[in-house]
């Protein structure tokens, strides 16, 4: 970066921002002829970084460049923004379905609950999941109206049935009413799948919930 300033300059950094917009790390850059820097004291500051993290956090990110005087006067915000990838992606992998196998349709102006979770483990890290969810069919097959519906890891217990955000354990629940025109009775398919950053898909977990009298 170069810097323009009647005063003399304290510090010259580079922030990195990852996709959430949360600030990772600051490096400092200097103008002072040792590589990567070619001239000292030109006003363009420079500096190699070195980063890694744990997770592959794929997606936008940004560099946040800002120069400070020795009087602690801030100069303007320079941003630049790129994208990293993984050339190396797998897919999320889902395990620990927990889902009724019946229900049974209430009568009258009722509805009845069902609490369904599922485990996702992703192989290059939590920071890769993106989503996960579930696609039903009626027992004659036919796709139920709203699909997909998305599941939560958002500790919302009462609209979700989430009980601690954060743990990978995507949860949802959902309700079946009294009326016929509403829920069949027979044998409801229910196929789970998550997906990632890189949008790779899992396998299919597929759950059978029979929906009785």
């Amino acid at each position: 970066m170069q810097v323009s300033s009647i005063d003399p300059i304290e510090q010259v950094s580079v922030t990195l921002v990852n996709p959430s917009n949360e600030g990772e790390q600051a490096f400092q850059l200097r103008d002072d002829g040792v590589s990567p820097d070619v001239t000292a004291g030109d006003g363009i500051y420079s500096g190699r970084i070195i980063y890694s993290r744990i997770c592959r956090f794929i997606g936008n990110w940004k560099a946040e460049f800002i120069a400070e005087t020795q009087d602690g006067l801030f100069s303007n915000t320079i941003q630049e923004n790129f994208t990293v990838i993984n050339t190396n992606n797998q897919p999320p992998l889902l395990s620990n379905l927990i889902a009724p196998d019946s229900l049974r349709r209430p009568n009258g102006d009722t509805i009845n609950i069902a609490f369904l979770q599922v485990k996702v483990t992703d192989p290059d890290g939590d920071c890769d999941d993106r989503e996960a969810y579930f696609n039903s069919f009626n027992p004659n097959g036919f796709v139920l109206p709203n699909n997909p519906f998305a599941m939560f890891d958002d500790g919302n217990i009462i609209a979700h049935g989430d009980s601690v955000a954060g743990d990978n354990k995507y949860s949802l629940i959902v309700q079946i009413g009294s009326n016929p025109s509403d829920t069949s009775i027979g044998n409801f398919t229910f196929k789970f799948n998550a997906k990632d950053k890189s949008l790779a898909v899992s396998d299919t977990l597929t759950k059978i919930i029979t929906i009785h009298r």
